[in-house]
């Protein structure tokens, strides 16, 4: 039985990289995190995707020393803004399987569906209010208990697969669909000439 399966979900240590440069944003995710139930969270905070890369680059800014087992980033950014970051993330061998969820105050059907084809695990909304904040808490705790590499950090990480799954068949849809509106939006104008 894996060490992970033994200890409670409260027992487990989880990494989190915060990128965002707004400081009120990062306040308030720490502070939700800190009190919702689940794993006890390690996070770290870059202010933008260079600040990111350093961190994963170097030495982990973590007390296990592990990796984070979730990256959470920003958009719309200083120096490095949100695309660039994931897109740098899913071409470097060793980051490529990391959990990334995009949290962006943007809820534009572009932004959205480019996130996950550059490889975003997941799109949140930015939260408006404390409850927004404490639910998108419970949300990002309950996928750090459910991550299957245990709280030793083990690169294997079949939920990230999973989710990137899912991500590609969301985009596919999201395609799909934009074709069909835009047919009917053809159709709609197309009014035949009366005899």
């Amino acid at each position: 039985m894996a060490a992970s399966s033994l200890l409670s979900p409260s027992a487990l240590r989880r990494n989190l990289l915060i990128v965002e440069d707004n400081p009120a944003d990062a306040t308030l995710l720490v502070e939700s995190l800190a009190e919702s139930d689940g794993p006890q969270i390690d996070h770290c905070r870059a202010v933008d995707g260079i600040a990111a890369i350093a961190l994963l680059a170097g030495p982990s800014p973590f007390a296990d020393g592990a990796p984070p087992h979730l990256i959470l980033v920003d958009l719309v950014m200083p120096r490095m803004d949100g695309r660039t970051l994931l897109q740098a993330l899913r071409e470097t061998v060793g980051w490529v399987d990391i959990p990334i969820f995009v949290l962006s105050s943007s809820a534009q059907s572009d932004d959205i569906a480019e996130c996950y084809a550059l490889g975003a695990d997941d799109y949140v909304a930015k939260p408006g209010s404390w409850d927004g904040y404490r639910a998108l808490a419970a949300t990002i705790k309950r996928f750090l208990s459910a991550d299957e590499r245990g709280a030793a950090g083990d690169p294997t990480d079949t939920v990230a697969a999973r989710l990137r799954a899912f991500a590609k068949q969301t985009t596919s849809a999201v395609a799909t669909s934009r074709l069909v509106i835009e047919s009917s939006r053809d159709c709609l104008r197309y009014r035949p000439r009366k005899p």
